[in-house]
Parts: C-alpha cells; sequence; structure tokens
C-alpha cells in the first residue's frame, strides 16, 4: 500500500508539475505576446520620429537655402547702395571744384529766403560780385524753388533747392544747374 500510495503521490506530483509547467508556458507566451506588442509599438513611435525628423531636417535645408538667397539679394543690394553713394559722390561739386569756394558755407533749409542768402554767400565766397539775385518756386505743391544770381558779366548762376518732402520722397539739397553737381547732398 505504500506503494501505491507512493505511485500516486508520484502521479499527483506529476500532474501538478505539469499544471505548473503548463501555467508557466502559458504567462510566458502571455508576456512574450505583450512584449511583443510593446516592442511594434516603440518600432512604429521610432519610425515615425524617423519621418519627423528626416522632414524637419529637409525644412532646415529649406530655411539654409532662403537664407543664403536673402544674403546674397542682400550683398547685391549693399553693392548697388555703394555703387549709388559713388555715383551721388562724383556729382558732388566740393569733389570737383576748388575747396576755398566752400570754405564756412552751410545749408539752412529754413525756407527760400534764408536759402538764397545762403547761395548769395557762396557766390561771394567764389569771388564774384552779385549784381542781382532772385527765386521761384518750380511747383506749388512741393518745396522746390530755382535760385538765380546774376555776377559781373551778365553771368548767371542756377540754382534748385529741394526741401525733405516724404510724400515725394525728396530730401534736402541743392543743385547747381550750372556745373551739373550738388552743392549739398542729402545724406538720409
Amino acid at each position: 500500500m505504500d506503494n501505491e500510495n507512493s505511485l500516486e503521490n508520484e502521479k499527483n506530483n506529476s500532474k501538478k508539475l505539469k499544471s505548473i509547467i503548463i501555467v508557466i508556458s502559458v504567462i510566458s507566451i502571455l508576456c512574450i505576446g505583450i512584449l511583443s506588442v510593446f516592442v511594434y509599438n516603440k518600432v512604429s513611435e521610432l519610425k515615425n520620429m524617423e519621418i519627423v525628423v528626416v522632414q524637419q531636417a529637409n525644412d532646415i535645408l529649406e530655411n539654409e537655402n532662403t537664407i543664403s538667397n536673402l544674403q546674397n539679394e542682400v550683398d547685391d543690394l549693399k553693392i548697388n547702395l555703394t555703387e549709388e553713394k559713388s555715383i551721388s559722390t562724383n556729382l558732388l561739386c566740393r569733389n570737383l571744384y576748388p575747396s576755398y569756394w566752400f570754405s564756412g558755407i552751410n545749408f539752412s533749409y529754413n525756407g527760400n529766403k534764408a536759402m538764397h542768402r545762403d547761395l548769395e554767400n557762396f557766390v561771394e565766397n567764389m569771388g564774384d560780385e552779385i549784381t542781382n539775385s532772385d527765386w521761384d518756386t518750380i511747383w506749388s505743391n512741393v518745396d522746390v524753388a530755382m535760385h538765380k544770381i546774376t555776377v559781373k558779366d551778365n553771368i548767371r548762376y542756377y540754382f534748385i533747392t529741394y526741401y525733405d518732402d516724404l510724400e515725394y520722397d525728396i530730401k534736402d539739397s541743392v543743385f547747381w544747374v550750372d556745373k551739373g553737381c550738388y552743392l549739398d547732398y542729402p545724406n538720409k
């Protein structure tokens, strides 16, 4: 009987062991399944992140190209501005005629009467004797005037004065018509 009990005990133990093995196998399979789903989801997230990173890298390259193109445009504009300043500098009378003509001359731009006095001082500075002078406005809607100054031997000098007018993009300046240059040119 002991043998029988022992055999039955062994069978029961064997059944219990098989049950434990089956339970452990099922739990292992479930864990592997859950782990597989988790890994699959992480891989999918990484692929989606890779797509986003590639798109952002493309956006960065596109922005860098745009910045490069804009920098080239700025450089071109700087060159054009330098050329324009060079042209206007070449049109300054101070660079073309004796410096003593311009000694102590400052243009006030406080109206045509004051400007006319400044221009008369300029002509006298050149050593000429004024015999007659006057001025007339050129346009009624913009403050631009033609100043005529006559000196001995009936020589006339003509100057056009411009006063700041933002509406017409006009800046303070004085153009000497006879010499084809600016006595005063805007630096604004």
